[in-house]
């Protein structure tokens, strides 16, 4: 993982919040049409997100389709593995 997709990393949940700054965000909107990793990530925390805000308290939820499973352990593996590769320790 570059030092620029480690920072982007660090701002992913904010950018899927909407909570950054106008030039924060376009920077980052910009690493993300041009880093396939990152935004394969981003599209993984995305739809987590937006699961996770449809789910009402109470009702359990169905099982999760095997594909959007696989979908997010293989990017889970991917950023681990990446990580490892460079050395990181940071969570």
């Amino acid at each position: 993982m570059s030092q620029t997709c480690d920072e982007i990393f660090r701002l992913m949940s904010e950018y899927v919040d909407g909570e950054l700054p106008a030039d924060t965000c376009a920077r980052v909107g910009g690493h993300l049409d041009s880093c396939l990793p990152c935004r394969t990530l981003y599209d993984s925390l995305r739809r987590t997100v937006e699961a996770c805000r449809e789910f009402r308290s109470g009702e359990a939820p169905g099982p999760m389709a095997a594909g959007v499973r696989d979908e997010l352990l293989a990017a889970f593996r991917k950023a681990v593995t990446a990580r490892k590769d460079t050395g990181s320790t940071r969570a």
